[in-house]
């Protein structure tokens, strides 16, 4: 199975809107525990567990946003500097060309007096065209370091009748990864809690 390339994965401010209907879900909550009291103590244990955890959650987001908001701007960074090596490789490519070009036009309408000279020639288009060669391989191996800045690949794997997704790249993303899954869950549940009750 071929791993699917996607782009723009993780988009940061997309988290900060779930922090509102978080505080939504812990106002739920608290509703819920009322009525839950109103049934018995017994009952009031898992709500008081899931009311602690979506605290926590509450207290760590910004955390995580803020991380992830310093990991995307260490990546705008390193695609800037990638993106001005670029420029200035074209730009010697650029300047190298023209320069074995206007030097063949040159010679091409003056004669070669000896072999030797001729040879000089040779041997200059020669380095000319190599020099050119490794500038165009170092411009290809950059766009390929920016194309991989810019995206991340996504595997899926299905064992039974689960499906599990691995993300290759590091535990900050990963965990930003979670954090949303666990807000999209929570949204979820509080609209269940609603319909409930």
């Amino acid at each position: 199975m071929q791993p699917a390339v996607v782009t723009n994965c993780l988009d940061l401010r997309g988290l900060e809107k779930y922090l509102e209907p978080l505080h939504r879900f812990l106002q739920g909550v608290e509703e819920l525990k009322e009525r839950v009291e109103e049934l018995g103590a017994t009952a009031a244990a898992p709500v008081k567990a899931l009311k602690d955890f979506v605290q926590r959650l509450r207290r760590e987001a910004p955390e995580m946003i803020d991380a992830g908001v310093q990991e995307k701007r260490k990546r705008q960074a390193e695609i800037e500097e990638k993106r001005r090596q670029l420029e200035d490789l074209i730009l010697q490519l650029q300047h190298l060309k023209s320069k074995a070009m206007r030097e063949r036009w040159l010679l091409q309408g003056t004669p070669a007096v000896t072999t030797e000279e001729e040879e000089f020639r040779r041997k200059q288009v020669e380095e000319d065209e190599l020099r050119v060669k490794k500038l165009e391989d170092s411009i290809h191996m950059l766009l390929d370091i920016m194309a991989g800045l810019y995206t991340v690949t996504v595997s899926t794997v299905q064992s039974g009748g689960r499906t599990s997704v691995f993300f290759p790249v590091d535990s900050r993303v990963r965990q930003q990864c979670v954090l949303l899954l666990l807000c999209s869950m929570l949204v979820w549940t509080e609209w269940w809690i609603r319909s409930w009750g």
